[in-house]
């Protein structure tokens, strides 16, 4: 027999083999998609999965932005064989889902990543894998959110206490705009049943004790399962423990380096209280004792400072009865000031404010100090609204510019401010009024389009800005186009690529003239025709579209320049472009001649000797007839 019959027939006898084990050319591997109920193609390619287990690799995640878990889905068959190369769809709410593979790998895997997005509070995400008519849920947590309490823990009748309160991630981060509640247990006064936490996730709290005994102060946020909450009891004494000097009712201010005197007084049950030792702290400052005893019921110490601002200052009884007062060191001598504006770049009539900051010879902020304001120029005719201010705690003095109704030159305001206290410093700052077309650019590319055999059309642009090179919008650009001279001469062929072979037309020109419209009138006056061929020279020979300009958004307006080809190479033109904002008018120009296309400056065949004559002849002299 042959080699081909003999191959036949072996293949004839493994199919009879295949078929008598119960195999047949639809059998399916171990593992793998084909496998129906046990992962089998089914019903036009649909995998039937016998099961999904969804798995997260911790049961937990931060309620900080950006926390992370992974998540796996492992797809099975009937059989507990893995399938590869499933569809597997997850799905969730209140938090984000990055599917890093959709489709199970080798092992049956496909995996997500759920990140908690800008929800912070602890909550129960759920999540959900679905593959194969099979779906698996799992539950993550996030949680770490917490809130928390500090302040006194004794306080006297009468007084009052600061207590601050702070709303934290899981990443120990402040949480800004959240609603905390507040409550007391007892009869006490507190200065809100709610706030909203700051940018750094907290809240300052007071709390005035009117009734003795124990009082529990509890702060919350959020509802549901998502409360978190926490608390601190207060220990209402009856003895009397107050500061008498500064006064209680407002924060007194402080002279640097002045050293000021504070008294706390200790009183039960009316009388007092001798030979206590009352530990006294401040936030900034430095005090003349840390521990004095009370004599009288009272007890004091100097404070002083070479620094400006706040300063919260505590007395504290050995048994943890406190008391807290603040108040404020002022610099009064000011060597320095600085002006700056909220914007420098201003529209017609647009305000801004403008805020002068005193600082004394050692860089303190200098507060209740009053600062003159003045305009020294200003080319828009605008106002100060206000003309003079007294600096705040962070010796800030602000007043109100109004632009006036005409643009300027770049720092065409000038405002000036001054204090006469100490060295009378004194600062300028310079202001620009934009919004009027005060520039205009012209502009072209290298491309020359054909529309047809007999025109060239080039494509140009104006640009118009302010002062301050932003586009100015919406205003319309007038064109005006005039020759201004024109070229006598010759095309020469030459050898451009230096292969020894000629091969584009160059102009050579052998004189210029000037226009001979010198008045710009278009008609032929006397002494005009200077080479007396009873024409003017040039002719219009361009013109441009559209008629009528409009700046876009960007400030710039497109448009052509058409003229014949017969024409370049020879006429030269003066561009201009006109704008007139508000009375004032702004000119752009532009000169250049009249270009040809490349192609039509090649393919040399023949030049006649001395070459090509130009339009306007090749007479070595602007006198000459053509």
């Amino acid at each position: 027999m042959s080699g081909k019959f003999g191959l036949t027939m072996a293949a004839s006898l493994l199919s009879l083999l295949l078929v008598a084990c119960g195999g047949d050319s639809g059998s399916s591997p171990l593992a793998g998609p084909g496998n129906n109920n046990g992962g089998g193609d089914d019903d036009g390619g649909q995998v039937t999965a016998g099961s999904i287990n969804l798995l997260s690799d911790s049961p937990q995640i931060g309620t900080a932005a950006n926390s992370q878990v992974t998540l796996t889905a492992t797809v099975q068959d009937s059989n507990g064989i893995l399938l590869p190369e499933v569809p597997v769809t997850f799905s969730t709410s209140g938090a984000a889902l990055q599917v890093v593979n959709a489709v199970t790998d080798p092992n049956g895997n496909a995996q997500a990543i759920l990140t908690n997005s800008s929800n912070p509070q602890n909550r129960t995400i759920s999540v959900t894998a679905t593959a194969g008519g099979q779906s698996d849920t799992v539950s993550v947590q996030a949680t770490g959110t917490g809130i928390s309490i500090s302040g006194p823990t004794a306080v006297s009748i009468g007084a009052t206490a600061s207590y601050t309160v702070r709303l934290t991630d899981s990443n120990g981060n402040g949480i800004s705009g959240e609603t905390v509640s507040v409550s007391s247990s007892g009869s006490n006064t507190l200065t809100s049943a709610s706030q909203t936490t700051s940018a750094t996730g907290t809240v300052s709290l007071g709390f005035t004790a009117n009734t003795g005994g124990t009082d529990t102060i509890t702060v919350s946020a959020y509802s549901g399962s998502s409360t978190v909450q926490a608390s601190i009891d207060v220990q209402v004494d009856q003895d009397s423990f107050l500061f008498n000097d500064p006064d209680p009712t407002q924060i007194e201010t402080v002279n640097l380096n002045t050293p000021e005197t504070v008294t706390v007084v200790l009183t039960s049950g009316g009388a007092p209280v001798n030979g206590e030792t009352i530990t006294f702290s401040a936030t900034r400052g430095t005090l003349s004792a840390t521990q004095v005893s009370t004599a009288n019921g009272e007890a004091s110490v100097d404070i002083s400072s070479s620094t400006a601002g706040p300063s919260i200052i505590s007395a504290t009884t050995a048994d943890g009865l406190t008391a807290t007062r603040q108040i404020e060191f002022v610099a009064t001598n000011p060597t320095s000031l600085i002006i700056q504006a909220n914007d420098t770049q201003l529209n017609p009539q647009q305000e801004t404010e403008v805020t002068a900051v005193l600082r004394d010879a050692q860089n303190n902020l200098v507060k209740g100090q009053p600062v003159t304001f003045s305009i020294v120029t200003d080319e828009s005719n605008g106002q100060l609204l206000e003309s003079q201010a007294t600096t705040d705690s962070l010796g800030r003095a602000t007043v109100t510019y109004q632009a006036g109704n005409s643009g300027t030159a770049s720092d065409g305001v000038v405002i000036q401010a001054q204090t006469s206290a100490g060295t009378q410093p004194s600062s300028t700052i310079s202001l620009t009024v934009g919004g009027q077309a005060l520039r205009i650019t012209l502009g072209t590319g290298n491309e020359i389009i054909e529309p047809d055999s007999v025109r060239y059309d080039r494509e140009w642009v104006a640009f118009v800005t302010d002062v301050n090179g932003a586009p100015v919008s919406g205003v319309n650009v007038e064109l005006k186009l005039l020759p201004i001279s024109y070229g006598k001469g010759v095309y020469v062929a030459t050898d451009i690529d230096g292969d020894g072979e000629p091969d584009q037309w160059v102009p050579n020109r052998s004189a210029t003239c000037d226009a001979e419209d010198v008045n710009l009138n278009g008609i032929l006056d006397q002494n005009e025709d200077q080479n007396n061929n009873q024409k003017l020279e040039p002719s219009n020979d361009a013109t441009f579209a559209p008629a009528t300009l409009t700046t876009g958004d960007d400030g710039s307006a497109m448009f052509s320049l058409l003229y014949p080809q017969s024409n370049c190479s020879w006429a030269d033109f003066r561009l201009t472009a006109t704008v007139e904002v508000e009375g004032s008018e702004s000119q752009g120009t532009a000169e250049f001649t009249l270009s040809c296309s490349a192609s039509d400056l090649n393919n040399i065949e023949a030049s006649p000797p001395g070459g090509i004559e130009s339009k306007y002849g090749s007479a070595a002299i602007c006198s000459d007839p053509n």
